[in-house]
């Protein structure tokens, strides 16, 4: 994926998530696997800009408030620690982008051959 793409789909996957939650994550990326027909999805790269934007917002978000201390205080009630905790945070849109992006595309081949 080119850079310029791959920083469009990062800034559109943090504005989805800003404006509707995190069930904008998955919804942009079967949008981006829908408008890449005939080529290639690149789901790792859709994952990594998932992962991105909402490391993105955290960063952000630990500018505005005690995110260390929510980290802390959830690694403690999942066993998991505070950098897990973060770890798990990133994880999550990366695999619903990369999910979401694999069944758009193979839908759209099963629909295409039928």
């Amino acid at each position: 994926m080119r850079p310029t793409r791959f920083v469009i789909l990062t800034a559109m996957m943090a504005a989805g998530t800003l404006s509707a939650g995190w069930w904008a994550v998955p919804v942009v990326a079967t949008g981006w696997a829908l408008l890449a027909q005939g080529g290639r999805a690149h789901h790792l790269s859709v994952a990594t800009s998932a992962a991105l934007s909402w490391a993105l917002l955290l960063g952000v978000m630990a500018l505005r408030g005690p995110v260390e201390r929510v980290a802390e205080v959830l690694g403690g009630i999942i066993p998991v620690g505070s950098v897990g905790i973060v770890a798990m945070t990133l994880l999550f849109p990366a695999l619903l982008a990369g999910t979401a992006s694999v069944v758009a595309e193979a839908a759209l081949r099963a629909g295409q051959r039928s």
